[in-house]
């Protein structure tokens, strides 16, 4: 949108001067001599009213503009960005099939190496995902790429789902020393736990594969521990 505001600018009487960024998300630029153009996202006006409200100590509305603050995150994760060249190359679609690779060839080290049991289990896919369900120490998980948890929730493809967590409160419990991590490395999302998987950069898929299987295998092993 900046681009083209500043060329809808560019007329006869206008002289456009450098572009100040004034703060991150607002930038401002003077068109004439007497005229300002501006452009600030809802994110720095609310992070501006917010950091003024807690000087003052407005408990109340500071969390009203938080709740502003959540809202706009999730439209702006949701939101439908301009594609890019880059983006449509065959390299992008490429990647996509090799994370799901990664989940099969994770998954058969597993159950090869008795971490885990895919026996009565199946595969899933949908809309942006796909996966395989499995059980680590008779827990029911599923083990997938996740392009949704990728954009909104931790910069990874791979998860690891642990089910049934409101039935099985322990569960929480046997992998807190994830949650304490930092950044943490268990979420909570209703009935589900979300461990995010580290993936390796700059190495062969083997090193990947094997990077991978040692944290499927560490969650078991807390499961296990718990019990």
């Amino acid at each position: 949108m900046w681009p083209e505001l500043l060329q809808r600018c560019q007329d006869p009487g206008s002289t456009v001067e450098e572009v100040r960024e004034v703060a991150e998300d607002f930038r401002a630029v003077r068109v004439r001599q007497d005229r300002t153009l501006a452009l600030a996202s809802w994110r720095a006006v609310l992070a501006f009213v917010l950091r003024a409200l807690d000087t003052e100590r407005e408990i109340l509305a500071a969390s009203d503009v938080q709740q502003l603050q959540g809202l706009c995150e999730r439209m702006d994760s949701d939101a439908f960005l301009p594609l890019r060249s880059e983006e449509l190359t065959s390299d992008t679609g490429a990647r996509v099939r090799q994370y799901c690779e990664i989940v099969n060839l994770v998954t058969d080290e597993v159950v090869a190496a008795g971490v885990a049991s895919i026996k009565g289990f199946r595969s899933a896919g949908g809309a942006g995902y796909y996966g395989r369900f499995l059980a680590l120490h008779g827990n029911q998980c599923f083990f997938q790429f996740n392009a949704s948890l990728w954009a909104k929730r931790r910069a990874t493809p791979l998860w690891l789902r642990i089910d049934e967590a409101e039935t099985k409160r322990w569960l929480k419990d046997a992998l807190a020393t994830l949650e304490l991590k930092q950044p943490p490395r268990l979420i909570a999302d209703g009935d589900a736990l979300h461990v995010p998987l580290a993936v390796p950069t700059g190495v062969e898929k083997r090193k990947v594969v094997s990077a991978v299987f040692a944290q499927v295998k560490e969650v078991t092993e807390l499961l296990r521990a718990h019990e």
